[in-house]
């Protein structure tokens, strides 16, 4: 899906060389080190076939960076530029400069974006549809009424939701005013 066929081929290094000659432990090497690689394994089989097995990473997000979109997986790993295969959340960071395949970005604001776009209900829902991430703060969302929400990390993640929800019905009950909502420090969230 991500991988063309030829890269992989050229990877291996298997095309044109005797099968005795092949190093099935060193081709297999190779192909491991791609970025979009999770697994591999190449085979030899008399007289002159090499059966190449490749996992490909899951791409779970797109992450925006320096005018540039990337694919990254669960584990933060940049996978390249988003195109086909564009998962529907997006988490962009302000700082400049482009990411290469193989780089990587924090998984736990990853991971933190892919649950929050699941455990969050729709009228909260970041109103561009876009988490923001940045090393200090952590995931945030803009949300349709104007604030500004903190999640942080994924740890806690579930009961961080919960106390966004009770706080911003209680905020709405009372007809406060807020512009930030933070919720990164679980028993202690504030709002200003």
């Amino acid at each position: 899906e991500l991988l063309p066929t030829q890269e992989v081929v050229d990877a291996a290094a298997v095309s044109g060389s005797h099968i005795l000659w092949l190093n099935p432990r060193l081709a297999t090497q190779r192909l491991r080190a791609l970025p979009t690689v999770r697994d591999a394994e190449v085979t030899l089989a008399l007289p002159n076939r090499a059966m190449l097995r490749v996992v490909e990473r899951t791409p779970v997000a797109q992450w925006q960076v320096g005018g540039g979109t990337y694919l990254v997986d669960e584990e933060g790993r940049v996978l390249g530029p988003a195109g086909r295969h564009t998962p529907p959340t997006v988490v962009r960071e302000g700082r400049p400069g482009p990411l290469q395949p193989g780089d990587r970005v924090p998984a736990e604001a990853v991971g933190a974006a892919v649950a929050l776009a699941e455990l969050l209900p729709a009228q909260w829902q970041p109103v561009t549809g876009v988490f923001d991430y940045s090393a200090d703060v952590g995931i945030s969302i803009a949300t349709r009424n104007g604030w500004r929400v903190r999640f942080g990390d994924n740890e806690a993640l579930a009961t961080k939701v919960a106390t966004f929800l009770a706080l911003a019905e209680e905020i709405e009950r009372v007809g406060a005013r807020a512009q930030l909502v933070d919720v990164r420090f679980p028993g202690r969230p504030y709002y200003r």
